[in-house]
């Protein structure tokens, strides 16, 4: 199975202006979300979408492929979807893989546990990642949970907590896989009053009778909404440097 990562860029951002060139140990955001996608095994290629100049130039700094869509893209779904019906070459691949941008911990063995879980049960038209959250987290509303069925098929996303007096909880993490196919049926989905409620766009999807796989990972991935996010994961890199740094300059035992 072909498999294509794809990472929506836009520049601008509502709560945190202009994150994904903001740099940390001078690299940007952006960066380090591609070459993490870029460490996972199950992906053919990463193709990073935008519609700015700015960020394609920055691509080019760090030798990322890059592709440029329309600007009247609304969100990440809609420029991957630009993207497929602009470039015909993308529509050779079986598989889909939407990584958002302000994902610079992701770990990439999350991306080939979708992957191999998807390639797995081809019957699901999308696919995406959950992971195990406490239950004060849980009641957190930017925390999106989701409830899912023995099998693995999806129930519902909310901001709210659910299961209401559960004692496991499960936060969405925005990476999804979707066949081609799919994606064109996703253009023809109009809103629909849960999706416009939660302010989640899956729910358009499971309001028109679809169902989304879930796969459960244990990493929790920061995403970087606000410039508070972007202080934790400065702090996770820069801590990751310095080990990284201490175990280089450790001397190593000579063998006899």
């Amino acid at each position: 199975m072909r498999t294509l990562g794809l990472i929506p860029a836009r520049l601008h951002s509502t709560r945190f202006e202009k994150k994904l060139i903001q740099t940390i140990l001078n690299k940007p955001l952006l960066q380090y979300t591609y070459e993490n996608a870029k460490k996972a095994t199950l992906l053919d290629d990463v193709i990073i979408l935008t519609d700015d100049k700015i960020i394609q130039a920055l691509c080019t700094a760090f030798n990322a492929k890059c592709l440029m869509t329309s600007v009247n893209c609304l969100n990440g779904t809609e420029r991957i979807q630009d993207a497929l019906n602009t470039y015909p070459d993308l529509q050779k691949y079986d598989l889909i893989v939407n990584i958002q941008g302000d994902l610079p911990i992701l770990n990439p063995n999350s991306i080939d546990l979708l992957v191999e879980s998807h390639s797995k049960d081809p019957t699901f038209p999308i696919s995406t990642l959950c992971c195990p959250i406490d239950e004060a987290s849980a009641n957190d509303p930017s925390c999106v949970k989701v409830v899912f069925d023995a099998s693995g098929k999806s129930i519902y996303f909310s901001r709210s907590k659910i299961p209401y007096d559960g004692d496991q909880f499960f936060k969405h993490i925005g990476i999804y896989s979707y066949t081609p196919s799919f994606l064109k049926i996703l253009e023809t989905l109009k809103d629909t009053p849960l999706m416009q409620k939660e302010n989640l766009e899956q729910l358009k999807i499971i309001e028109n009778g679809y169902r989304i796989g879930i796969t459960v990972v244990n990493d929790q991935p920061i995403g970087v909404d606000t410039k508070k996010d972007f202080e934790k994961v400065e702090k996770i890199l820069w801590n990751q440097n310095i080990s990284l740094s201490q175990e280089a300059s450790s001397p190593h035992s000579e063998k006899v």
